[in-house]
């Protein structure tokens, strides 16, 4: 199998088709991907070029030990963008954004913006580039301590190969999210005091995107006070974002949805009232764009999944919130009881919501396939799996295959979805988060030792913060896939990072064919 783009309009750029194994089985009920996105996009308006450099995102488990996502590791956020751009937040960038055309983004015109240059910031002009064109280079956003001595931010970006190609130092992130929609290729970036994150202090927005060219951020947009992510738990729609946060004025559970059809001026969308029973909490997000009827329309579902915990056992349901010019909660669906940690992850080529969990019925790992439109239809399957801390989960679409963290046990197992096969990688710590990287097929594992832990470790000391470790998954959906662990000269990422989040360059545009 191979990773294709689908048919791009507008302008047209080659890319490297990566190899993958065996064509889907017809018929297959399961298909996979870490990110949240269909095949089809909307139609947007260009974003406008902006200068400035960007935050950084925060990563870490919420609900759970602590660590990289740790073992309830939960969710970030990040926001969508707009048609018209404003200047940078002071930055490396020196330089305006180049103006846009007769048929570019809100505000442009044939003559192109005016910018103004300056040393920290940098304004651009009201028009941009009326089209992104097709993303081309794998890139991972990586927001991290530094080892040795203090506690430096930084937010570092990633080539396919782990290669640093950018850091920018002094920033304090607490979420970082993309959209891969066609004319976006937009970072949502989410500025804190802590990480973890303060749940009764505000977080500030900034909507970056990354220059393929001169390895730089440039900052489309700027927005604050808004109320605080949980790292790692976002969902991208056409033109709005959710994700999971808090009330600051009491530090509860809440949902934010914010309206990002302009990039310049997002917004905050009312949400529903008592979306959590007495005794519920938020244990993930998943969603869809469009809707069941039209892939392209504005908004698109919400699946917030709520769990109600006793002393033994928790019990697992999905709200959904159709998200449109208004916002309306569906009928809630139970999914089952279980035990520990459970991980969510949704389809790339379908519109498909995945959970694994520890049923407490078939006392082992479930993987639960459902609609996020019409979440009563669900399917599940047995894992050989009796893990009760999944510390994330990424679903191989063209391989045919299911990758887990399991966390307490400190391995990864992949699962060929159809013979049910499986095969574990030792990993020699705890298990936490996995992100897939679609342009080389790589998982993504990065690891720290405590997110929550403010004192950095002393220089030389024998036990790191954490690690970027990455791996190649094969399989052919039949047999137990294989691992293949990455190291120099395949994957060279900073040795001096415990990451605390991140974020991967995904276009939902991609799509499973055979290797020609």
């Amino acid at each position: 199998m191979g990773l294709r783009r689908s048919d791009l309009p507008r302008r047209t750029r080659s890319i490297r088709r990566p190899a993958w194994a065996a064509l889907l089985a017809s018929g297959l009920a399961f298909a996979c991907s870490v990110i949240n996105a269909p095949d089809e996009v909307i139609e947007v308006p260009a974003s406008g070029g902006a200068g400035g450099n960007g935050g950084l995102g925060g990563l870490g488990g919420a609900g759970g030990t602590a660590g990289l996502g740790g073992t309830a590791g939960l969710g970030g956020t990040g926001n969508g963008g707009s048609s018209t751009s404003s200047g940078g937040s002071g930055g490396t960038m020196s330089s305006g954004g180049a103006g846009g055309s007769s048929s570019g983004g809100a505000g442009g015109s044939s003559t192109g913006g005016s910018s103004t240059t300056g040393t920290e910031t940098t304004t651009t002009g009201s028009g941009g580039d009326p089209n992104p064109g097709p993303q081309e280079l794998g890139l991972v956003a990586v927001s991290a301590r530094v080892f040795g001595g203090d506690d430096e931010r930084v937010l570092s970006v990633l080539a396919e190969n782990g290669e640093e190609l950018d850091r920018e130092t002094d920033v304090s992130v607490a979420a970082i999210a993309y959209d891969g929609a066609e004319d976006r290729d937009v970072w949502f970036v989410f500025l804190a005091e802590d990480f973890p994150i303060d749940p009764t202090r505000p977080a500030d927005l900034e909507v970056r995107r990354f220059d393929d060219q001169t390895n730089t951020w440039q900052t489309i947009s700027e927005l604050t006070a808004l109320p605080p992510p949980r790292a790692d738990q976002l969902v991208v729609l056409n033109g709005r974002l959710a994700y999971l946060s808090y009330d600051t004025s009491d530090g509860s559970e809440t949902v934010t949805i914010l309206d990002t059809r302009d990039l310049s001026a997002v917004e905050e969308l009312d949400v529903p009232d008592d979306l959590l029973a007495p005794g519920q909490s938020m244990s993930g997000i998943l969603g869809a764009r469009g809707s069941a009827t039209n892939a392209n329309g504005d908004g698109g579902t919400v699946n917030l999944l709520l769990s109600t915990c006793d002393t033994e056992s928790c019990v697992l349901e999905i709200q959904p919130l159709f998200v449109g010019n208004s916002i309306t909660p569906g009928n809630l669906e139970e999914v089952g009881e279980y035990l520990g940690v459970p991980a969510f992850t949704s389809a790339l080529e379908e519109r498909r919501g995945f959970i694994a969990m520890h049923s407490t019925v078939e006392e082992r790992v479930v993987l639960v396939e459902f609609d996020p439109f019409d979440a009563a239809t669900m399917d599940s399957t047995q894992l050989p799996s009796s893990s009760e801390t999944l510390g994330g989960m990424l679903l191989l679409e063209c391989e045919n295959v299911v990758g887990l963290s399991e966390t307490t046990q400190q391995r990864m197992r992949s699962v060929s979805l159809q013979g049910g096969l499986s095969s574990t990688r030792d990993l020699m710590r705890d298990a936490q988060r996995l992100y897939f990287e679609p342009f080389s097929q790589k998982a993504i594992a990065p690891y720290n030792a405590d997110a929550s832990n403010t004192t950095p470790p002393e220089p030389g000391d024998a036990d790191p913060s954490g690690s970027i470790d990455a791996f190649i998954i094969t399989g052919n959906g039949v047999s137990a896939p294989t691992v293949e662990a990455l190291s120099s000269p395949e994957w060279v990422p900073p040795a001096d990072l415990a990451p605390l989040t991140l974020a991967v360059r995904t276009p939902i545009a991609f799509a499973c064919e055979p290797d020609l």
